[in-house]
């Protein structure tokens, strides 16, 4: 399951199931823990760009960003298409 809650110019995204973290996007740089059990990842995310195209009625949420997981640095963008 994934919960995705918008307010101004900041993002949260939830993931509960087989993975479950907690992602934070906006203007500070956010660590938190990435677990696929039994396992835990340190996670480090830096938010570069939020792309909101959300109505009432859904639409698209774009989020570019930089995460480092495990040791592993990468850029990422996550696309969300809401119905």
């Amino acid at each position: 399951m994934c919960h995705v809650a918008v307010a101004d110019d900041r993002v949260t995204v939830s993931r509960r199931g087989a993975s479950v973290c907690d992602m934070h996007f906006g203007d500070a740089e956010d660590e938190g823990v990435y677990s696929i059990p039994p396992y835990s990842f340190s996670m480090k995310l830096r938010t570069l760009r939020i792309r909101n195209r959300l109505t009432q009625n859904g639409g698209v949420l774009d989020l570019f960003y930089r995460m480092s997981l495990g040791g592993d640095d990468r850029k990422v963008h996550l696309r969300l298409d809401v119905r």
